[in-house]
């Protein structure tokens, strides 16, 4: 049996001419260095890479789709900013979904940017007077208000007893909150 001769541009080190590979059969693996376990659309997937540091033109020829397609779903997407360079200022302007508390119960919304900030700020305080009950931990969020992308209008918890119901039943566990939080936090 004969021996096979190599291509030239094989000898120079790049791949085989007809060898295909595609996004989903290898690990995404950005400039950071986080590895995502999660599978999205292509165009997803290019806009992950993009907020890791990608540039647009890399971020659409790995997952295999056109410039403008990437553009396109940016644009509708996002708010995304050229700053020069491979440099991208990308803000989302999609729905978030996320757990809040209200009237005594856990409840789960969809916000916009302002809206998770918000609630952020909320668990944090919440979380500070669950570990040391003071009244100054609470006096930031009182009164506070959250609306969701429906425009109905959610007063967040503010009372020290109900925080400490829930806390005691063990309803404010960070691991019990974030595991009934789709991966992603964007909604579908």
């Amino acid at each position: 049996m004969a021996k096979r001769k190599s291509a030239p541009s094989k000898k120079r080190g790049h791949s085989a001419k007809n060898r295909l590979t595609s996004a989903a059969g290898r690990k995404a693996k950005s400039k950071g260095g986080r590895r995502r376990a999660v599978k999205h659309e292509p165009s997803e997937s290019a806009l992950l890479d993009m907020m890791d540091g990608v540039t647009q033109k890399a971020a659409a020829k790995r997952h295999g789709i056109s410039r403008d397609r990437l553009r396109r779903y940016l644009k509708e997407q996002t708010r995304a900013t050229y700053l020069g360079g491979d440099k991208w200022k990308i803000r989302e302007k999609r729905p978030i979904y996320i757990r809040s508390i209200e009237d005594g119960r856990l409840v789960n919304l969809y916000v916009d940017r302002r809206g998770r900030t918000v609630i952020s700020a909320h668990w944090s305080r919440v979380g500070a007077f669950v570990n040391k009950p003071t009244p100054e931990n609470l006096a930031a969020v009182q009164g506070q208000t959250v609306r969701d992308t429906r425009g109905k209008l959610h007063r967040l918890e503010d009372r020290p007893n109900v925080l400490r119901r829930l806390a005691n039943a063990g309803e404010l566990s960070f691991l019990t909150i974030y595991a009934d939080t789709p991966s992603g936090g964007i909604s579908p």
